[in-house]
């Protein structure tokens, strides 16, 4: 009564697997990119300062007006420089 089962033919895996963390990202980022938001905001009205964004970054979340976009940062009225890249999600406060 004792017999042995047949060994199960698989394939050795070599690669690494990570196609799960090269897909997901997410933990507060937000789905649409900044420049997009940055890009509405600026579209709608000429006088983009008037209009009150929260900003959340690495290391911290505040609601600021943006005074000024360059390539690849901004100027806020409170004299904050904020580099986009570190900008991890923009929304419009109305």
């Amino acid at each position: 009564m004792n017999k042995d089962l047949p060994g199960v033919f698989a394939n050795k895996i070599t690669n690494a697997i990570d196609n799960v963390q090269s897909v997901f990202y997410g933990e507060g980022k937000d789905d649409r990119n900044v420049n997009e938001v940055l890009d509405k905001i600026y579209s709608n009205s000429k006088f983009a300062f008037l209009k009150s964004v929260e900003i959340v970054t690495n290391t911290e979340k505040s609601v600021e007006k943006i005074a000024a976009r360059f390539k690849d940062h901004i100027l806020t009225l409170s004299n904050k420089n904020i580099k986009i890249a570190d900008i991890k999600s923009i929304k419009e406060i109305k």
